[in-house]
């Protein structure tokens, strides 16, 4: 069966990326066993008591989900992503089972309706004999874009439970190397890539290089190129208005990280510069949100041990950065992070201990930026995991897949928290009408 998604080195679960260096061994480990699916989904972060930022917050339980379709002879996908629709929530798995493993491996694509509480399969895309299939996803409130670098991309409608072919995209326009993250801007799909090399050199270009793509025409046009210097992984985040690219790798396996950023406005089809972040350059392993008017990106404070967490955010109409308190958890890395109408929530994550061995936290915190306050969450139902992934229903934050490796990791599929595991849903109390 294929899935939706061409294998190729990652790092973060869709949505964001990140990258481990050669020196740091464990989350290296963790990088070539990739990320699985389990779904821990928030309920009742924050009340309406901003002012005690250090009470647990306690009285909403966390909800579990129905077991999705699985089997016995894998556990599932360990790559994906995850989407919410209005009415169903998509998994999508990453790497491809090639050649196939078992006739009865588990499925590839699957949605979840909390109305029905009821999982089904996704039918396969209409891949041809000589496509490798993959490409990253953006959804564009109808229909589940997948860009391929090279070849046709595809639309899943999940309305009428099928895909169908789109024009394909202009050649050199991706790569994948950089992870690219596309968004949806309400008229068009923008998809930017940060690497790009010369190939009859081998040098790099800066810039980068996308399209934008529009459903209406099903044509392609280019991109400009953007101020950046040539670089992978970067954060990107879609504002209403314009599309944030900031930070990223600008070498030696993540360790030398970029500090500017650019936003490019589709509307005047130009990129500005984006000053330099406060307080330096950010981390690998950075989860972030777009809050309605800033951007906060949550990362470690280094590849070394041992580590902090720190809190950004960026708002674009001042061009400013402020540093946000520290949370009211211990250090993690691969910690999930999704915009719950008011608030930011953060949840699970890796720890490294003494002898190589991990934990993996299965609790998280609120940040509310009327109060400019933290506080815990109470533990989750289900176990903790690295990199989940995060959507918001508008009344439930979702943080799905991650990886649960134990204490001692090993490389093979045994223990990995698959896309088939049971996940989580918890709903924020006190949210203004409307979510």
């Amino acid at each position: 069966m294929w899935l939706p998604f061409g294998s190729k080195q990652r790092g973060r679960g869709r949505g964001r990326s990140w990258r481990r260096s050669a020196g740091a061994i464990a989350l290296a480990i963790v990088s070539l066993v990739a990320v699985g699916f389990a779904i821990p989904v928030a309920r009742g972060l924050l009340d309406n008591e901003p002012d005690q930022p250090d009470r647990l917050i306690r009285g909403d339980p966390w909800e579990r989900l129905p077991r999705p379709p699985a089997n016995d002879v894998l556990p599932g996908p360990d790559q994906g992503s995850a989407f919410w629709t209005g009415r169903e929530l998509i998994l999508l798995a990453h790497s491809p089972y090639d050649p196939p493993l078992s006739p009865r491996r588990p499925p590839d694509g699957l949605a979840y309706n909390p109305a029905t509480s009821r999982w089904r399969v996704l039918p396969d895309p209409p891949v041809q004999p000589d496509e490798s299939g993959g490409g990253a996803p953006v959804w564009t409130g109808e229909e589940l874009l997948l860009l391929p670098a090279a070849g046709t991309p595809f639309a899943y409608d999940p309305d009428a439970d099928a895909w169908r072919r789109l024009a394909p995209l202009p050649t050199g326009s991706l790569s994948h190397a950089a992870d690219p993250a596309p968004v949806w801007t309400g008229a068009e799909v923008l998809v930017w890539d940060g690497f790009n090399i010369d190939q009859a050199s081998g040098t790099a270009i800066d810039g980068g290089r996308g399209a934008a793509y529009n459903p209406q025409t099903n044509r392609w046009r280019p991109l400009p190129r953007s101020p950046l210097s040539n670089r992978t992984w970067a954060i990107q985040a879609w504002t209403g208005q314009l599309l944030l690219v900031i930070s990223g790798s600008c070498g030696d396996e993540g360790r030398i990280r970029c500090q500017d950023g650019a936003a490019y406005d589709p509307a005047a089809n130009t990129w500005t510069p984006i000053p330099a972040l406060a307080g330096g350059a950010i981390a690998p392993e950075a989860a972030s949100a777009w809050t309605g008017s800033e951007l906060i990106i949550w990362s470690t404070t280094s590849l070394d041990e041992p580590i902090r967490n720190t809190a950004r955010d960026y708002n674009p109409h001042t061009k400013r950065w402020r540093t946000l308190p520290p949370a009211p958890i211990t250090p993690r890395r691969l910690a999930g992070a999704v915009w719950a109408g008011d608030r930011l929530l953060v949840w699970g994550g890796i720890r490294r201990l003494p002898g190589l061995k991990f934990d993996y936290p299965d609790d998280g915190a609120a940040y509310h930026p009327r109060s400019n306050r933290w506080r815990p969450l109470a533990t989750a139902p289900v176990p903790g995991r690295a990199e989940p992934l995060t959507a918001w229903t508008g009344d439930r934050a979702i943080f799905i897949g991650g990886t649960n490796l134990g204490d001692q990791p090993r490389l093979d599929r045994g223990n990995i928290t698959a896309i088939t595991e049971q996940g989580a849903a918890y709903r924020p109390a006190g949210l203004p009408s409307g979510g």
